[in-house]
């Protein structure tokens, strides 16, 4: 079981209540079932079921019998609940799905999106950002990274030192019966392609889910490599949308900016883009060699971390107020290694992730 993740707001028929939802994947032996925990009375008991259980596709290019990366959000008007996740494929394009309950999850029923090509008018194709990179014992990543590459890995794949897990979790928001969706896509279309950029992409619905505006590029269009994790909120007026992302820059340093729409989402200005973080940061040592083939063993410097795992799909925006509060993963910080022999990196200085949390006046 594992990313779990929680949104509150009215019950449809109980507005004077708030209701408290969890979703999470549940890894079986054949399939990674959507699971949903409700209460209606503060947290105080539960109740919990399977909301989606996938199935397999003979055409490895459609949904798969796994998904994942749910993240729910509630419309505090009309209280209909919105579980946007990422189904998989056994090809280069995943899919965004979207379930969604107007009576506070006893029932659900599926977003449509409408894609010409597409295997169902409820998947809406995408392409996950990243390289693949080889992280540890037979761990392939889809990364971004510095240039540092320390020899081939598994299958013949890339080890970057400096490198970063990347993964799809749609971003979404919700009011009055208007969606907003945000999520990171490659440039590509061929999945973990070398040399291949990403950019934070958007679309809302203004009808509950049923149809969809075509997406735009939130981040401004440029020469920097990647635009990846994005986190998206709207204030109580819906026409402010923020969507906040990781920068990495040509230089491979990151950063923390932000994209703001004052007309609801048609458009994200380039002059009302904001950089959040004050310093920019680089990627620490995430993959770090300790063999050679044919074990491919590698450690993180932090060694109670998996290989490649350092920013996380953690990235935080909330807005209120004309106020837009930020709490995001941070590597601008710096941590020397004690002097131990056994330690491949022994006495080096490198960047570690902290929390670092930012209030943002809206542009």
């Amino acid at each position: 079981m594992i990313k779990e993740w929680l949104a509150v707001g009215p019950d449809p028929q109980h507005k004077n209540r708030d209701n408290v939802y969890v979703t999470w994947t549940s890894f079986q032996p054949r399939v990674c079932e959507l699971r949903f925990g409700r209460s209606i009375d503060g947290g105080a008991t539960w109740t919990a079921k399977t909301i989606f259980v996938p199935t397999t596709d003979a055409n490895p290019a459609h949904p798969q019998n796994c998904l994942t990366f749910s993240n729910p959000v509630v419309d505090q008007i009309t209280g209909t609940l919105y579980v946007p996740f990422l189904r998989f494929s056994n090809a280069d394009q995943d899919f965004i799905q979207m379930m969604i309950s107007d009576d506070a999850g006893e029932t659900f029923r599926f977003a449509s999106f409408n894609v010409p090509g597409a295997p169902s008018p409820t998947v809406f194709p995408v392409t996950q950002p990243g390289e693949a990179t080889s992280c540890g014992t037979n761990n392939v990543r889809l990364t971004i990274h510095t240039t540092a590459n320390s020899g081939p890995g598994q299958f013949g794949l890339p080890r970057y030192i400096n490198a970063s897990r990347m993964v799809l979790q749609p971003a979404a928001a919700a009011r009055n019966g208007v969606v907003y969706m945000a999520w990171n896509n490659s440039n590509g279309l061929a999945l973990g392609a070398p040399g291949t950029g990403s950019n934070i992409m958007f679309m809302r619905s203004l009808d509950g889910g049923a149809t969809w505006s075509d997406p735009i590029l939130v981040n401004p269009s440029g020469s920097d490599k990647h635009h990846v994790l994005p986190s998206l909120a709207i204030d109580d007026n819906p026409n402010n949308v923020h969507v906040s992302y990781y920068t990495q820059h040509n230089n491979d340093t990151l950063d923390l900016d932000m994209a703001n729409s004052h007309d609801g989402g048609v458009s994200f200005p380039l002059d009302r883009t904001v950089r959040v973080t004050s310093t920019s940061m680089n990627l620490p040592p995430t993959n770090i060699r300790l063999t050679n083939a044919p074990n491919f063993v590698a450690t993180n410097y932090d060694r109670q971390v998996q290989p490649c795992y350092a920013l996380g799909e953690y990235q935080s925006v909330f807005s209120a107020n004309g106020t837009v509060y930020v709490g995001w993963g941070d590597t601008s910080n710096q941590i020397t290694e004690p002097t131990n022999s056994l330690d491949p990196i022994s006495g080096q200085t490198h960047p570690q992730e902290d929390v670092f949390f930012q209030k943002v006046k809206a542009q």
